[in-house]
């Protein structure tokens, strides 16, 4: 989000992608040129080419659809990395040079939180909410 907030190159990039993603919906059909054109240089078997534009083959075997499958997610990598998002860690940094300052001690934290287990966080929360809406039992002597 700082990323986005700071760069505006990046921010302009992915403004122009979510309009043109809104006027073409992504959703892949026979009639999708983007994809089909990836096909055509791709995978040209499972299209039938006589056709203008050429459309997907009707009698895929499943290993066809398979093959459809893996291309549709390279096709979908391809455009993603068109993008340029920068989306988890940067291969280019090490990892103790983005671990900053303050992200230690939320790891510390969350280590604490979690090795007390689920019955300590429940029977807590049970003292100070009524969870299961029933009266407390009288204390015996």
């Amino acid at each position: 989000t700082d990323r986005l907030y700071n760069d505006k190159d990046l921010r302009t990039r992915l403004v122009a992608q979510a309009e043109q993603a809104a006027r073409n919906p992504a959703t892949f059909s026979k009639e999708d040129s983007a994809f089909t054109r990836f096909l055509v240089e791709k995978n040209p078997g499972l299209l039938v080419t006589n056709y203008r534009p050429p459309i997907l083959r009707n009698n895929l075997t499943a290993l066809d659809s398979l093959e459809l499958q893996a291309a549709y997610v390279q096709f979908v990598r391809e455009e993603i990395n068109v993008l340029a998002l920068p989306l988890g860690w940067n291969p280019k940094e090490s990892l103790w040079a983005q671990l900053t300052w303050w992200s230690l001690p939320g790891w510390l934290i969350t280590v604490a939180a979690l090795s007390f287990g689920a019955p300590f966080w429940f029977d807590l929360l049970l003292k100070f909410v009524n969870i299961r809406n029933a009266p407390r039992r009288p204390e015996t002597k």
